[in-house]
């Protein structure tokens, strides 16, 4: 409600609204401000300029005929103080269109600072000469979290590291034997020095004690071109071996290890013949003593090729075999692989590559009849990198230079 002490002058206001041209200016005028007193002093009533977000404004005769026309008819009619009211209600008109214009402007201004302040904080960091436009944000994902929740305890193990992250079968029984090759026991392991052992397969090495070694915790049989006087010729590569000593696996006994073959010159590898195996543990000699081969690989048949192998005399007298080859998606020398064998009860025979089952078997036409000689301690284990021979001739540049090795990481012989 208005304040009474602002009223307008009576006699003026009659005077203005009875004049017969009057509507027209009433009409322009809001109610709000009729009968008030302006005393605002206007030098020129043909134009007003201002601004509102920044730019110019003006409302002059040209512009606004109705507002200008009122004004000059009231000048006529009215009396001089018609004049000055009605210039005075122009500038309120343009003050509050003003007023608005600002208003509005500083509500999008806020808007747009609080939605720049929201982008920033989830946008990524933008670099120098990156645009926001430009700039993808990264979504964030926070995993979810279990209150009062504690991670399980680690338990510690004395189990050898995963190859390939491919964890070994568990070892929960008791080790019976393992070495880890922090040194060469000659007490565990006879060293083959000048010996022309693998003649039977036509190989081509001449092995040598000098190339057997314990290095950085691993046993290491180097194979290498050297022209040597051997046990009954003169050979031109010479390789190493072992043979162990004082070590039994049984039946109902495991044993695994880890090994590495590293070629000269990994594009020509060809005649390689890394092994560890075991044989005529029956007594009897050699195939009915039995021969059991717990890995070997031969690059000169294929580098990928992982052969796991039985040999026996069958029922007939004759050399037989089982075996199952498998092959990997790379060379067998490109990584370091693990290896197990169960030698389970009553002839129950399995094969492990990296973890997996390879080969299983229970049964076999052997002369003496099954589980025989598959039921007996094995008292002798044989590692050794032999090189040529039936499976495959030595490409020389597969032990050039300082040579191939063979390493193994350990062996352990562990209860089932």
């Amino acid at each position: 409600m208005a304040n009474p002490e602002d009223q307008a002058e009576p006699d003026i206001l009659d005077d203005f609204l009875n004049t017969e041209d009057a509507d027209g200016l009433y009409e322009t005028v809001p109610t709000e401000l009729q009968g008030l007193d302006v005393s605002v002093q206007l030098d020129d009533v043909s134009k007003i300029q201002g601004s509102a977000h920044g730019r110019p404004i003006e409302a002059d005769s040209q512009t606004s005929p109705e507002v200008i026309a009122p004004l000059e008819l009231a000048n006529t009619k009215a009396g001089s103080n018609i004049p000055m009211l009605i210039g005075a209600t122009f500038l309120c008109l343009v003050l509050c269109a003003g007023l608005a214009f600002f208003l509005l402007s500083n509500n999008n201004n806020n808007n747009n600072t609080n939605n720049n302040t929201r982008l920033a904080e989830e946008s990524p960091e933008v670099q120098p000469g990156t645009t926001l436009e430009n700039t993808v944000p990264t979504e964030t994902t926070v995993p979810e979290t279990t209150p009062d929740t504690e991670p399980p305890a680690t338990q510690e193990s004395t189990a050898v590291p995963a190859i390939n992250d491919t964890p070994a079968p568990p070892i929960d029984n008791n080790v019976t034997f393992i070495d880890n090759f922090t040194e060469l026991d000659t007490s565990v392991w006879l060293v083959e020095d000048v010996s022309s052992f693998g003649d039977g397969n036509n190989e081509e090495q001449c092995y040598l004690a000098e190339n057997t070694s314990v290095r950085d915790g691993k046993l290491v049989l180097r194979a290498r071109e050297q022209t040597v006087q051997c046990e009954r010729d003169q050979r031109e590569v010479t390789s190493g071996m072992v043979r162990s000593r004082g070590v039994t696996f049984s039946p109902g006994q495991g044993i695994d290890f880890r090994v590495k073959l590293n070629p000269a010159d990994t594009e020509n590898s060809a005649g390689l013949w890394p092994a560890l195996w075991a044989s005529d543990f029956g007594g009897i000699g050699w195939p009915r003593g039995g021969e059991l081969d717990f890995f070997e690989v031969m690059t000169a048949v294929n580098p990928t090729r992982v052969l796991f192998s039985m040999h026996f005399e069958n029922e007939q007298n004759q050399n037989d075999l089982i075996n199952t080859p498998v092959f990997l998606d790379e060379d067998f020398s490109d990584d370091w692989h693990t290896f197990r064998f169960d030698y389970g009860l009553s002839g129950k025979l399995t094969w492990y590559l990296d973890g997996e089952i390879v080969q299983e078997i229970d049964d076999a036409p052997t002369v003496q009849g099954y589980p025989a000689p598959f039921n007996s301690t094995i008292d002798q284990l044989r590692v050794n990198l032999a090189l040529g021979g039936n499976p495959g001739d030595l490409d020389r540049r597969a032990v050039g230079g300082d040579g191939a090795t063979y390493e193994i990481d350990y062996i352990r012989i562990f209860d089932l």
